[in-house]
């Protein structure tokens, strides 16, 4: 038998895939709010020390006239080539409007999905074949937005992260040890002792009752540390959706497949009679034309497309197939190029003449991916004949039981026993958003088996992403065993695996399309499409509490994002905004990574650049590193800086953010359990590190859950707002500036005191910061929701001044921040904002501060270039070599500040050789020697920091309190390994020193139970950050 080969999928790729007064919990910190943008983001020799400075602008200057497209589309135009990020549904291009009155513009369009705002506004998503459409709707008067639906996976430069990610990460190697065994042991103890979690879960708190909905690539419900974790409703139906379609399993059949015109062919009766071979089986000849739907790749297949041979009959046993006979398929699921086929039946239990049940024989997709992948014909032949064709032995699933779709039947076949770890799953049963009308439901959802037996809804990942990111949030505290020589709790023989909030529920909504986006939050703030596809609030039924989004955009898009007039940025300020839908609605947490594009200033993606939104940067703790071999002990590693590539604040309008940061470099999460792999930490228990702000967003909103839970049990319902107060109030200053660790460092306990009223901390917030900005944002989507407060004949532009944005987001409830914002100054001019103060105000002493440079230093001697093998410690193949920063620069004065801002670089023209071979430049390492010589191979070094960057030179910002005479400078190069012809090109090193300095442009008038902060700006006021700069 000549096997058919059927193309490999390549990996669709990871997503990272992250104020102005900042209230810190001690010490108030202040910025003058002059407005800036980011403009530019490439950097040269002139750059040397200083980080990008976003420019002023004059925002009363900027055009306020409404442009129907966005760049994407513009650009569409113009150049007739459309971006590589546009999603398409079904072959069709998708797209995005803002219709002013009726949402089918007449019947030109069929809309996907309608939002209906006020005064006759629309959200409308839809589709398109070709650039001419376009222009169609474009020419419609009423049609006053368009924008191009993109995709969002892979943003924030992943491969960067994992290349980086420690001197050694590609020869890393677990040790060999007999699987049965087990391996060395993942814990993630030490984030959590960090945070304060397991005094929190010794108080009684573990997020229970409390649902977080995840946005992103995915869920793996089906992994062993998920069991239990699906958000279910009280009648224990599953609440995660599909909001992109794409995760819906079909059982359609077709004797012909395909049609003349190549369509596919019509859909058939899944019905089939009892073959009598003294027990009872079902026939399932044609399976060679059964429709095979692949979750996420858009893409019809035939049975057959996957040489495997399927055999005619399957046994069924007693499984009651009733008058409306069984329906049975083939999945196939996905992940980064690995596929699972795994057959499954449903069938009519109950008799109703619905089906209810489905059957999965995990056993036999097994054997049958195996045999996929086998590379050889003896390979195939004995994968296949393991395969018991086999449904009789089956766990009866349902809607209500047994959701979670795996199980563990790898282990009897390669080591003879069971270890009780899944090892093949298709997730868990769920709901989809039924765009691509595989079902004939009148309301566009499936909701998990669907009762005509055609299709039913799962939740899968296909990107291992979100798997990773809910294993911060809701891992259980699965255990596992240690190896003898694993340095990390000698004291132990046992470690558990466990989120910040294993108590809690997620709600999972894959998808990283603007479009899924958007249809993900409607559902997890309680919204639901009519038969129209018109999105309405429903209630509570599948409500979260937030939102976890660790994904984003890598430009900044100045007609889109900085004039705030995008959908990403409207749907959070709708959504967030209590009461604002309609009375009752409680609003909904969105808390966003801050993104991984480095250490310049103002650098922050959307959507973290929302008002609303709780945006998180990265911190570090390097704990992990000791469970690969490195010899410094668990407590030697560094912890709780900002890693190098944690993008920083301000916003576009120049709005203090971002807001907090967490432990996001690195820690240890999970991945989908897929068929194959060896016998690794990774591909046995499928787990791994895990890092980047798509790490740290999900670690606060599992700390954000347990704050909830105290707070429902003391106070009742908490709005988004005050629950980012709460959490900012509650962190803990690293010694940062406040544009980049936002008010600190996330503190569970601590939020959890202040949420239940047993801490006697105080918190502070204002009114005045999110009203200023929501006046700031007046020239844009607020349109949409109060017309009269504009003044020209069109309503639509002119802005009007002394409008009334009362009936907007943001403004309607008078929603508070831990923040103060002064709006668009400009010299002479003033502005005040009212801090109120909860908690024992009689020892509030607050200072308004800026950040100061009291040090700055170039180092360029000769002695800086890269060097040979000869002279570079070799490690692993790959060349490095430390400097002493007491060497180059004066330690009294690093430590004498907050913190330091290190650069190093090269020349544009060394750098550029670099690019011309394609290969990549030097990266630097903050490392403290421990003990031993830093030039012999025997030195012991704990990890702290890193930083990399495309351009010629690189920028890292770490605490003046953790540096001394130990901490060294390592410089590594990539290419010793390959060509020594690298060495000898000349580097330098850059130095500036910060401190806290009182801020003399902003008076303090202290009351009983607030204060009031008013910025003077001076009459000869520049832009810029800080003095200094």
């Amino acid at each position: 038998m000549k096997k058919i080969q059927f193309k490999r999928i390549r990996s669709i790729g990871s997503v990272a895939i992250l104020l102005v007064l900042f209230l810190l919990p001690i010490v108030m910190n202040s910025k003058k709010a002059i407005p800036v943008i980011n403009t530019d983001t490439t950097r040269n020799e002139s750059s040397i020390a200083s980080p990008i400075i976003p420019q002023p602008i004059k925002y009363e200057e900027s055009d306020n006239t409404l442009v129907k497209l966005d760049t994407a589309l513009t650009s569409w135009t113009q150049t007739k080539i459309l971006t590589d990020g546009a999603n398409y549904i079904d072959s069709r291009i998708s797209i995005m409007l803002m219709v002013d009155g009726n949402p089918t513009l007449g019947g030109l369009i069929k809309p996907l999905g309608i939002v209906e705002l006020a005064n006759d506004f629309s959200y409308v998503h839809t589709t398109i074949s070709d650039l001419s459409e376009l222009t169609a709707i474009r020419e419609i008067s009423t049609v006053v937005k368009i924008e191009l639906d993109e995709s969002f996976s892979g943003v924030e430069s992943s491969e960067k992260i994992e290349k980086y990610l420690t001197p050694t990460q590609e020869n890393m190697e677990v040790p060999d040890v007999d699987i049965i065994e087990h391996i060395v042991a993942p814990d993630t103890y030490a984030s959590r002792e960090l945070l304060g979690v397991q005094d929190v879960w010794d108080g009684g708190y573990n997020g229970s009752g409390i649902i977080v909905n995840l946005q992103d690539t995915g869920l793996d419900f089906g992994h062993t540390v998920y069991d239990g974790v699906m958000a279910k409703d009280p009648e224990g139906n599953p609440l995660s959706l599909d909001p992109s379609g794409r995760m819906t399993i079909s059982s359609f059949w077709s004797r012909d497949y395909w049609e003349a015109d190549g369509s596919p062919s019509p859909k058939f009766e899944p019905k089939f009679t009892f073959e009598d071979t003294g027990s009872t089986w079902i026939d399932v000849s044609g399976w060679e034309n059964l429709i095979v739907y692949a979750p996420d790749l858009e893409s019809l297949y035939t049975a057959s497309s996957f040489g495997i041979d399927i055999p005619n009959y399957w046994k069924v046993g007693s499984i009651p197939g009733n008058d409306t006979g069984f329906a049975y398929g083939l999945s196939v699921i996905h992940n980064g190029g690995l596929i699972e086929l795994v057959p499954f039946l449903l069938a009519d239990v109950d008799g109703n003449d619905d089906y209810d049940t489905l059957y999965v024989d995990y056993e036999t997709g097994y054997l049958i991916t195996e045999a996929f992948f086998a590379e050889t014909e003896v390979a195939y032949e004995y994968w296949m004949g393991l395969a018991p064709w086999d449904f009789s032995n089956a766990e009866a699933l349902t809607n209500i039981n047994n959701q979670e779709l795996s199980a563990d039947v790898r282990d009897p076949y390669e080591f003879g026993v069971q270890d009780n770890y899944t090892d093949i799953s298709l997730g868990g049963l769920g709901n989809s958003y039924d765009i691509h009308g595989f079902s004939n439901n009148e309301i566009p959802i499936v909701r998990g088996i669907n009762p005509d037996g055609y299709v039913f809804a799962h939740i899968w990942d296909t990107g291992s992403h979100g798997t990773g990111c809910a294993g911060y949030i809701a891992a259980q505290r699965t255990m596992y065993a240690a190896l003898n020589e694993s340095t990390v709790h000698a004291d132990k023989n046992l470690y558990e695996m466990a989120g910040m909030a294993p108590g809690a529920g997620i709600l999972a909504t894959p998808g990283l399309s603007s479009s899924a986006i958007h249809y993900g939050w409607l559902w997890a703030a309680g919204f639901e499409p009519n038969e129209n596809f018109t999105w309405t609030w429903h209630g509570f039924a599948h409500m979260a509490n937030m939102s976890s989004n660790s994904w984003g955009s890598s430009s900044v898009n100045i007609g889109d994002i900085a004039c705030g007039w995008d959908f990403q940025t409207m749907f959070i300020d709708l959504l967030s905004t209590p009461n604002f839908i309609e009375e009752g609605y409680p609003g909904l947490l969105f808390l966003t990574s801050s993104g991984n594009g480095g250490a310049g200033m103002g650098t922050l993606k959307q959507p973290g650049q929302s008002t609303a939104a709780l945006t998180v940067g990265a911190s570090t703790t390097a704990w992990w590193r000791s469970l690969y071999g490195y010899n410094a002990t668990m407590e030697q590693q560094g912890k709780d800086q900002i890693i190098g590539w944690s993008d920083n604040g301000p916003s576009v309008i120049g709005y203090p953010k971002l807001d907090i940061v967490a432990p996001g470099a690195f820690d240890i999460s999970f991945v989908p359990v897929v068929v194959g792999g060896d016998d690794s930490w990774t591909d046995y228990y499928f787990i791994n590190i895990f890092g980047g702000t798509s790490a740290s967003c999900p670690v606060v909103a599992g700390a954000a859950a347990l704050m909830y839970e105290a707070y429902a049990a003391t106070f009742g319902q908490l709005s988004p707002d005050l629950a980012k107060v709460l959490l900012k109030s509650s962190a803990t200053d690293l010694g940062y500036d406040a544009y980049m660790q936002g008010t600190g460092r996330v503190n569970a306990l601590g939020a959890v005191k202040l949420a239940n009223g047993t801490s006697n901390a105080i918190y502070a917030f204002s009114e005045d910061a999110v009203r200023i900005a929501g006046e700031r944002y007046a020239a844009s989507y607020f349109k949409y929701f109060d017309r009269e407060s504009y003044a020209g004949t069109d309503g639509l532009s002119d802005v009007d001044p002394l409008g009334d944005y009362n009936e907007t987001p943001l403004l309607a409830e008078g929603m508070i921040d831990n923040a103060a914002y002064f709006g668009a100054l400009f010299p002479g001019e003033s502005e005040m904002n009212k801090i109120s103060i909860v908690g024992n105000t009689s020892a509030v002493n607050v200072t308004a501060v800026t950040m100061r440079t009291t040090y700055s230093a170039v180092n360029d001697s000769a002695d800086l270039v890269t060097k040979d093998l000869e002279t570079a410690l070799d490690f692993n193949n790959s060349g490095y070599y430390p400097i002493r920063l007491a060497d180059l620069f004066d330690l009294a004065e690093i430590q004498a500040g907050e913190y330091i801002q290190l650069t190093f670089g090269q020349t544009l023209d060394n750098y550029n050789l670099y690019v011309a071979d394609e290969v990549s430049a030097p990266i630097m390492y903050i490392t403290q020697l421990v003990s031993g010589d830093p030039f012999a191979g025997t030195a012991i070094w704990g990890f702290d920091n890193y930083a990399y960057g495309d351009g010629n030179f690189q920028t890292l910002f770490l605490p003046s309190a953790q540096l001394n005479g130990s901490t060294y400078v390592r410089i590594r190069d990539y290419n010793f390994a390959e060509d020594e012809s690298w060495a000898g090109l000349p580097f330098f090193m850059g130095i500036r020193v910060f401190e806290r300095a009182p801020d003399d442009d902003i008076t303090i008038d202290i009351g009983l139970d607030h204060f009031n902060a008013t910025l003077n700006v001076p009459i000869d006021a520049v832009g810029g950050l800080y003095e200094g700069y």
